[in-house]
């Protein structure tokens, strides 16, 4: 657009473009100073991003300063790091490479049989969360190496030449791969994070220069059913099971006898995730003996707040609630198996990896001191809560400002924490739509696939029912100690305080994150996607009152149809 007044030539010089100028945000610009300069309005999308990102400009200047300890600790460090390209894995390892002088990394890589470990390594520094890494330190690749391993084999099937290695050379040790999916058979899930857990464990106790290591669990390893509305402290709690018991049980039984016995394993635990957990850390307890180890537990991770970037998040992360807010923000999905009430436990990626990170120099230097005892430390909103509703609310109304171009239908909902209430709703709002949808699909000529989209997603809500229709109250004292030990300079570049976390500018940059990194809309069309949220609401109002006079009309006829045989 072409804005008129005096002043054109200033704005020109001031933002660099000749006569074309781009304006940073699409308001703000005075009619009587700008004359002749052609205007691009940014999307309000783009530049919220763009307020965001520069917001946070501080974080990347000078991030290198003399009196950050942790920095020094972690300065001409090797690091061994399972589970490197999972969320929290790349999180850890852009985190590391652009704060702290690291030596050398590697990162265990599952071999797969369509590409190398080193293949797969190269892949995973393509994401978009490494982008500034390369622009500061375009070489950072060159000290990462992928070691071929698998946590589910015996010593991480790690072959013996790199575990000869690793013992040499390694001085820090993360811990974080494991099997996440809540449905798996518990023979892989057990495998892998219990007998990984012991795998991993090995490997510390024969490295020969190790200063830390960190082990990474989850908040909700001991929220069991007996714990409901209960405080869980951050400690090692009683295990459902004893792990060397547990491995030689799911070593020797076939996959059909242990489905039978998984329900009566696993008891008061809700999914044979939680379950492994705590026995994986049990494992920890009993077997790790002087090593300079501890846990870390963080509650539910959702995109980052602040660094490398605001928002950004993988598809790891579909999963869980990050993709039913996906669901609900294209139109996609409108029921919720969920209670408004319950304080949702929820912590911004890099604020997790920040806790990793001041962990691991917290556990070296109080091992140095003389104090072995294994702390636990749990990552938790417990003092700055939100609750569900909250989020639900937020997500149909507020962020409608953000909406993505790509909604196809009005985003409406509705939450319920009675099982019978969701059923009967998920047939109303899902399967019934779904399967008029995917018969007019079947005329035309087009593939049917939103019956099955719904049942993946019925599926997937009554397994995180668990979690969003009950409460548990995380203990974080050891975490807030210590921050209140970090001197100012570990503080703000390694940030692990959810207490000043202002939760509606964090669901704002939720949505840009799943806007740019998942559905990947360009961040571009939201003024379109206004327009046609309007018009999607128009045509939801009156298909609603379509289908319930034709419902009247349905049960008048049937009403009218039965009187006449009495």
């Amino acid at each position: 657009m072409l804005i008129q007044g005096p002043g054109c030539q200033r704005i020109a010089k001031e933002v660099g473009y000749g006569a074309e100028c781009l304006a940073v945000m699409s308001h703000g610009f005075d009619d009587e100073l700008y004359c002749g300069a052609k205007v691009e309005v940014m999307d309000p999308a783009l530049a919220f991003e763009q307020s965001i990102i520069s917001r946070n400009q501080f974080l990347f200047e000078n991030v290198h300063r003399d009196k950050s300890t942790i920095q020094r600790f972690y300065g001409g460090r090797v690091v061994f790091i399972t589970g490197g390209s999972g969320f929290m894995g790349k999180l850890l390892i852009e985190k590391l490479f652009r704060t702290c002088e690291i030596k050398k990394m590697y990162v265990m890589v599952r071999p797969k049989k369509q590409s190398m470990p080193c293949e797969r390594l190269a892949k995973t520094v393509e994401d978009p969360v490494f982008d500034g890494l390369k622009k500061m330190q375009p070489n950072f690749i060159d000290k990462i190496e992928a070691i071929e391993g698998d946590i589910a084999d015996i010593r991480l099937g790690i072959n013996e030449n790199n575990w000869n290695r690793l013992i040499e050379e390694v001085d820090l040790i993360f811990h974080m791969a494991a099997v996440v999916k809540f449905d798996a058979p518990l023979k892989s899930t057990v495998l892998s994070n219990v007998r990984g857990t012991r795998e991993a464990i090995r490997l510390g106790k024969c490295c020969k220069l190790l200063r830390s290591f960190v082990y990474v669990s989850t908040a909700y390893s001991h929220a069991t059913r007996s714990r409901i509305g209960t405080e869980i402290s951050e400690d090692f709690h009683q295990s459902p099971a004893s792990p060397d018991a547990l491995i030689q049980l799911v070593e020797t039984l076939d996959e059909d006898k242990l489905k039978e016995v998984t329900p009566a394993l696993i008891k008061d635990w809700p999914n044979t995730y939680s379950f492994s957990k705590a026995v994986a850390e049990e494992m920890i307890r009993i077997t790790a003996g002087d090593l300079p180890i501890c846990v870390v537990k963080p509650a539910i991770v959702i995109p980052t707040n602040r660094e490398p970037v605001p928002g950004w998040i993988d598809m790891n992360c579909v999963f869980g609630p990050s993709g039913l807010l996906i669901g609900m923000g294209l139109g996609l999905l409108h029921v919720f198996f969920a209670d408004v009430n319950i304080r949702v436990n929820i912590v911004p990626g890099d604020i997790a990896t920040n806790a990793v990170i001041a962990t691991g120099w917290e556990t070296a230097r109080r091992y140095a001191a003389g104090d072995k005892e294994i702390k636990v430390y749990a990552v938790s909103n417990i003092r700055n809560p939100v609750k569900w509703g909250t989020i639900g609310d937020f997500f149909r109304g507020e962020a409608k400002k953000f909406m993505s171009p790509l909604v196809t239908y009005y985003p409406w909902g509705v939450e319920t924490k009675s099982k019978f209430m969701f059923f009967i709703y998920s047939w109303l709002f899902h399967f019934i739509p779904a399967y008029v949808i995917d018969f007019i699909c079947m005329l035309i000529g087009k593939p049917r696939r939103f019956v099955k989209l719904y049942e993946k997603v019925y599926k997937m809500s009554a397994v995180f029912s668990y979690f969003n229709c009950n409460e548990w109250t995380f203990n974080d004292n050891n975490l807030r100690d210590l921050h209140l030990a970090m001197n100012e300079d570990d503080k703000e570049i390694f940030n692990i305080d959810l207490s000043d976390i202002d939760w509606f500018d964090q669901m704002n940059i939720w949505i840009i994150g799943l806007r740019k990194y998942i559905v990947k809309d360009g961040l571009t069309g939201t003024d379109y996607a206004l327009k046609k949220y309007f018009l999607l609401r128009l045509g939801h109002y009156i298909l609603t009152v379509f289908c319930l006079y034709s419902l009247w009309k349905t049960s008048a006829y049937v009403f009218y149809f039965l009187s006449s045989f009495f």
